[in-house]
């Protein structure tokens, strides 16, 4: 947090630091589910992070950007209908307290099955998804999801990420409405998904 604006704000001279006046959890958030699918299966599904408008109510739109092969075989080729990988981009336009705003989100980390990383940008935010991928274990079986995400304002608004703690609870609802849908979503595409 800026030194300025701890000064104007008269808080300098009482040692105060911006680490302080950041509530420690500003867009954060974090879910956590239990649901019915085949691990690989789930984990695919939600990597192909252009299915995300079919399943999240905060997402208008979702498309997979063109993908082309490597270069270095001079094959450009546009690739669609492989699973994802990292470099993969995604184009969303997201609607919050009925304000759209394009983002860009690119998988910076995939470890399939198990954990998917992405990063998210707009205008005004910086997103970093963290979500992890376990069996459950027994006989019914299932996929434990385990969500993560870090929401911070991008720009000369970044040190004022602490701001979003005033939304915080609006983002925890869109988060679980997240969740839901995808559980909702893998439910109904049960037979697609395992």
């Amino acid at each position: 947090m800026s030194q300025l604006w701890i000064k104007a704000a008269g808080f300098a001279g009482l040692g105060v630091t911006g680490a302080m006046l950041a509530p420690r959890n500003a867009g954060l958030v974090v879910e956590h589910r239990v649901l019915e699918g085949s691990l690989p299966s789930v984990f695919d599904y939600m990597a192909d992070f252009s299915n995300i408008a079919k399943w999240d109510p905060g997402v208008v739109s979702a498309v997979r950007d063109k993908r082309t092969a490597s270069k270095e075989t001079g094959n450009e080729q546009v690739i669609y209908k492989d699973l994802a990988q990292v470099g993969d981009s995604f184009s969303l336009i997201t609607v919050f307290k009925g304000n759209e705003q394009p983002f860009k989100y690119t998988i910076t980390e995939l470890d399939r099955p198990h954990r998917l990383v992405l990063e998210g940008k707009s205008a005004l935010f910086n997103a970093h998804d963290v979500i992890e991928f376990s069996s459950v274990e027994g006989p019914d079986g299932g996929v434990v999801i385990d969500y993560k995400l870090q929401l911070t304002l991008r720009g000369p608004l970044r040190p004022f990420t602490f701001l979003l703690a005033l939304i915080s609870d609006d983002l925890k609802t869109l988060g679980r409405e997240s969740l839901d849908g995808f559980t909702e979503a893998c439910a109904e595409n049960a037979a697609a998904i395992k």
